[in-house]
Order: C-alpha cells, then sequence, then structure tokens
C-alpha cells in the first residue's frame, strides 16, 4: 500500500511486473544452481574435493555469464516492444517505462548470475553469512527502496536504478565469497571444463525438470 501510496498505480504496476520477472528468469537456470550448492557439500566430504569444485565453479560461472549476455542483448532489443505492445500506459511516459523495463530486466540478469554463487555458499555450510547478507540486502531492497521514494524520489526509474546498483552490489559480495571459500591451492587455471561439468548434468537436467 505504501508504494502504491508514493508510485501511483501504474508504476506500481511495474514493480509488480518486475517481481514476476525475477521469479521467471530463475527457470533458466537449469538446474545448475542447485547442483553446484550439491557439487559444495561433496567437496567438503572429500580430501581432494575442492579442486573438482572450483572448476565445476568456473566452468557454471562461465555458463551463466553467456546466459546474462543473451539475456542483456534480448533485452536491449526488446525492451521498447515489450513496453509498447504488452504494456497498457496512460498517465506514465512511454520512454520512462521502456527505460523502467530494460532496468528491471539488468536486474533481473545481475540476480540471476547472484543466485549461482548463492547456491554455492550455502552448499558449504556458510547460512549463517548468506542469512546475514539477506537481511541487509532485502532491507535495503524494500525499505529502502520505501525510503527512496517516500523522501528522494517517486520516479519509477530511479526506483530501478537503486534496485540495479543494490543488486551489483550483491553480486560483488557473494561472488566474493564464493572464491574466497575455495582454498587458494586450488584455484590455479580459470576455464571451462567439460569434463567436470558434464558428470553434474544428469542431477542439474532432473532438477531442471521437477
Amino acid at each position: 500500500p505504501l508504494y502504491m501510496q508514493y508510485l501511483g498505480d501504474e508504476a506500481y504496476g511495474l514493480v509488480g511486473l518486475f517481481t514476476v520477472v525475477q521469479s521467471w528468469i530463475q527457470l533458466l537456470n537449469m538446474g545448475l544452481a542447485p547442483t553446484l550448492g550439491r557439487e559444495a557439500a561433496k567437496a567438503r566430504a572429500s580430501k581432494h574435493g575442492f579442486e573438482s569444485f572450483y572448476r565445476v565453479l568456473t566452468s557454471y560461472e562461465l555458463i551463466f555469464a553467456v546466459l546474462v549476455g543473451l539475456m542483456i542483448f534480448a533485452t536491449v532489443l526488446g525492451s521498447g516492444w515489450f513496453a509498447t505492445s504488452w504494456l497498457k500506459v496512460e498517465s506514465l511516459a512511454i520512454t520512462s517505462v521502456e527505460l523502467s523495463v530494460m532496468l528491471m530486466l539488468f536486474v533481473a540478469a545481475v540476480r540471476f548470475q547472484g543466485s549461482l554463487y548463492r547456491s554455492g555458499i550455502m552448499g558449504l555450510e556458510k547460512q549463517v553469512y548468506m542469512n546475514v547478507m539477506d537481511v541487509i540486502f532485502v532491507s535495503l531492497r524494500f525499505l529502502g527502496g520505501l525510503c527512496l521514494v517516500a523522501f528522494i524520489s517517486n520516479n519509477v526509474v530511479h526506483y530501478f536504478v537503486y534496485q540495479l546498483v543494490l543488486s551489483l552490489a550483491e553480486l560483488v559480495v557473494v561472488r566474493n565469497k564464493q572464491f574466497a571459500l575455495v582454498p587458494k591451492s586450488v584455484a590455479r587455471s580459470y576455464g571451462f571444463y567439460w569434463s567436470v561439468v558434464k558428470p553434474t548434468l544428469p542431477f542439474a537436467m532432473g532438477i531442471a525438470y521437477t
């Protein structure tokens, strides 16, 4: 109710769409994020498990990066069409709607990348750390966003810029934490390793299908 009060009906509709978009985009991880969590748990149980885990991590990171790049490319090409063909706009400027759609998809793509590291951190049994980060960033995302629209600017574009900045900051934090949890002795060569990715695919596809 407070968001609707400060933003207005149409702008709040974009915030609702933003929530839906984030949920749908998570389907694109194809079970890879939960699989990384499983590989992290396996790494803790094996003497040389982190060597394999590091290779899976870097391989999955590159896969996610390619998907994020495709999302951003599709967003740049299609945000205008989406804003004019899918959304009924009456009071908001169409340029603001197009920019908002582009920004919300950028945010969803960044959070999609971050979901990989979050799963790995959880698999390494750092639930307390991850919960603390959730408290901080969720509070900033929702309560901070409310303060923004209530006291600084009720422009919906500014709201999505704020969400993008937060998402980028969260991505940096969780990525750094994930790689910091990997022993430096195994974090040598960065790249894509099909030999370690292939055995994980049946489990990932099972999760994706479910």
